[in-house]
This record gives C-alpha cells, structure tokens and sequence, in this order.
C-alpha cells in the first residue's frame, strides 16, 4: 500500500475519532445539564413541600414529597422528603380531631325567668316554668379550626321546639356566631326568636359550651342565658354525635 492511501486512511481514522469525541463531550454536557436542571427542580419542590405543611396545606405538602420520592433516587433528597412527608401525616392526624363538630341532637330544659311569661304560662296553668327543650344543632365554620391555629370560628343555628310535655309548642330559633377552641371549650352569642302562644319575642342568645369526649363519641353541653325587653330565661342542653376522626 502507498504512503498517500496510507495517509488518507489514518486521516479518516483520526476524522472518525474526533467525531465519536465530540458526540460524546456533547451527550455527557447534555446528560450534566439535564441532571443540573432536575436537582434545582427538586430543591425547589422540597422548599415548596415545607412551605405548604408550615402553611397549613398537609395534604398538597404530602403530596409533593410522594412526587419527589419517585423523581429522585438520591439518598439524602430521599431522606429529606420522608421526614416532611412524616411531619405531614403527622398533622393530618390530628387536623380537626383537635377542635371537633358539635353539629346533631340536642335535649335540654328551659327556665322561664322573666315575669311576662312566667304570668302567660300560668294563665296556662303551668306553674313551674321550667319546660323541655329538643332540637338540632347545625354549624358551619369560617374559621378553619386547623392545629397550629387551635381555634375554630363558627355560626351555629339552633332551633328548638320546648313544652311539649305541656302541650305547647313553643318554637325558639337561635343563631349564634362564637369560637371553639382544641380544649373543647366555645363561647358564641347571637338572636333569639321565639314564639309563644300569644307572646312572641325577640332577644340576644349568650352561650358556653364544653364537649365531654370519649374514642367514638362527643358528649356537647351547653348552658345559655337568652335576654332582651320583658325577656329572660336561661336553658341547659346537651347533645352527642360521632366523633369526627
């Protein structure tokens, strides 16, 4: 073989060497970018993960360090996602089991104090004013009531059908603004409507409450005090539910 035909070939075996170089320099720039990139990603997911459950937001925190844990196979990122994922499962457990619903079944007794009524029940014949309350408890919250906050804002509606026992039917509609707090105590205030036979009234409902709890149960009671113009009586009911794990 010829020196030239020697030399062209050497040529091109050097061309193809630095091409299969280059390509790979490239790929392996390519591959470290792309590696680069996903590692900022995940940082910023693992921030993102921390501010939500420090936010409040358990179940979106749980649900980005779940889409960490199957984006990276690096140990320490790992670890890093499973503490926050615990520390959300954590708070999810006891989110609202804290400051639990009160909402169902109420059976009590009302104390009419004041002289107006206390003489129309008479008229009745009724002379001990004190007459059975049954009702239901309503609620809806506006203040979420989640762990770190360990209160609840709530507007309850109460409405109650008392003396039956005596054959009256007394209606009496309370709707009550008021805060619970994670020691199971609450306080609220708000109107009063109620219609006596011949005497309906209108008056400012003032309530506390505590729930006496067991693993399945809640056990409410409330003590109210309802006042107003010619009104006054104060009332003791209680209810249950299911606690709501």
């Amino acid at each position: 073989m010829s020196a030239k035909k020697i030399n062209i070939l050497l040529s091109i075996v050097v061309a193809i060497a630095l091409n299969t170089s280059s390509l790979y320099a490239q790929n392996n720039a390519s591959q470290a970018s792309q590696e680069f990139d996903e590692k900022k990603i995940i940082e910023k997911m693992l921030t993102d993960a921390k501010n939500q459950i420090d936010s409040g937001w358990y179940e979106v925190g749980k649900q980005t360090t779940l889409d960490i844990l199957r984006r990276t196979s690096d140990q320490e990122t790992r670890k890093k996602a499973f503490i926050l994922f615990d520390e959300a499962e954590q708070k999810l457990k006891v989110n609202y089991s804290e400051i639990r619903n009160w909402a169902g079944p109420k059976i009590g007794a009302t104390a009419f104090l004041d002289k107006n009524t206390r003489q129309t029940l008479s008229e009745r014949g009724i002379q001990i004013p004190v007459l059975s309350a049954f009702g239901w408890q309503f609620e809806w919250r506006f203040i979420s009531g989640r762990p770190d906050e360990k209160i609840a804002g709530l507007v309850t509606f109460v409405p109650l059908l008392i003396g039956i026992e005596q054959g009256l039917g007394i209606i009496s509609a309370n709707l009550i603004i008021g805060l619970r707090f994670s020691s199971e105590f609450e306080i609220g205030v708000g109107p009063n409507i109620t219609i006596l036979p011949g005497l309906p009234q209108s008056a400012i409902v003032f309530v506390i409450g505590k729930n006496f709890k067991t693993a399945k149960l809640n056990f409410p009671l409330n003590l109210a005090v309802v006042a107003g113009k010619d009104v006054l009586r104060a009332a003791i009911v209680f209810g249950f539910n299911t606690a709501n794990e």
